[in-house]
Formats: structure tokens, sequence, C-alpha cells
């Protein structure tokens, strides 16, 4: 017990300079703009992998970032392209809600035509556009966000019959590990 206390203002100054690396990684490294798919992105925040919970491991994952710089469904990016959107934020963090995530909806492009992802699958796209496999899927820049990022690419074209509107299974740019290293950006 007495090496623990003598310990202890070690571990306290180590979990506050946990909580606060953050805001010193904002401090120390200068912003700058970012070119990420062809599209400068100038209004981010970094952040750090912090933690993921092997049980929603497709789910959601949390972040290590200043909560004062973000907001509730901002982007979280890599150089990839789009991870998911910030769902919650605590203090000095963040937990990011993933695109295979079961109740992640949303609006993507695909050569100028709209449609709506949930769940690996694109649904409510217009049956006379012309979509292929292998045509790349980006976030739509009819929502908050005006920045265009990359998603994923077609990865099966589902026709309707009625010829109304197709689905089309997608292949996401980020399946893999998460990286420590994320970008937020959003409408700031």
């Amino acid at each position: 017990m007495k090496a623990f206390i003598t310990k202890s203002p070690y571990l306290i100054t180590f979990f506050i300079l946990l909580i606060i690396k953050p805001f010193l990684y904002g401090l120390l490294i200068p912003k700058k703009e970012i070119t990420l798919n062809t599209i400068n992105i100038n209004n981010y925040t970094y952040g750090n992998l912090l933690y993921q919970n092997p049980y929603k491991f497709n789910e959601e994952f949390v972040i290590a970032i200043d909560d004062d710089l973000v907001k509730i469904n901002d982007y979280v990016i890599n150089e990839k392209g789009l991870l998911g959107i910030v769902s919650k934020k605590f203090h000095n963090m963040a937990i990011v809600k993933m695109l295979t995530s079961k109740d992640f909806l949303l609006q993507v492009k695909i050569n100028n035509c709209y449609g709506l992802l949930n769940n690996s699958l694109i649904t409510n796209v217009d049956a006379h556009c012309d979509i292929k496999k292998g045509d790349i899927v980006y976030t739509s820049n009819l929502y908050y966000v005006k920045e265009v990022i990359k998603v994923g690419t077609i990865s099966k074209v589902i026709k309707d019959e009625n010829n109304i509107a197709d689905s089309f299974e997608i292949s996401f740019f980020n399946n893999e590990i998460i990286p420590e290293e994320v970008l937020v950006i959003g409408d700031k």
C-alpha cells in the first residue's frame, strides 16, 4: 500500500497527461491544410484512437480529442477516407459510430446519383443511373459537411425488377484495423 501511495503522484500525472494529450497536440502541431482524395480540408481536429471495444469491433471506437472542437455528427476520417461520425462526446474523448455499424445511415453519391447507405448496402438510387461494379462511392455534399470524402467502391449491383430504384453493395476503403491517428472534420 505504501508503494502505491508514493507512486500515486506519478500515476496522477500520467493520467492527467493522457487526458490533456489532444489539447497538447493542438499546441505543438500547427494547423495546416490537408489534401485527402484530391480535396483540401482545412477545418479539422486531430484525434487518437483510445479504445476499441472487442464486443463492438465493427460498431464503434473511442478517440481522445479536445471535445470543445468537435460536434455530434462530425465526420471522422483517415488518409483512406471516411471511418464514421462522432455519435457522443465526453470530456476529452468522443465515441465514433463506424460506417459498418448496423444503425449507421448516410447519404452518398455515386456518379452524380444519390442514395442511402445503411450497413454495407446503398438503397434508393434511381434505376436510370449508370452505376457499375468498381465505381467509387463518396459522401454527399448535400449534408452539412461540404467536403466530399471517399467511402468505398461498388462491389455488387442489385437491379430493381420494376426499374425504379436500384441497390448496391459496397466495399469500404477502411475495412481493417482503425489507425491510431484520425481527423475529425465538420462545418466549423
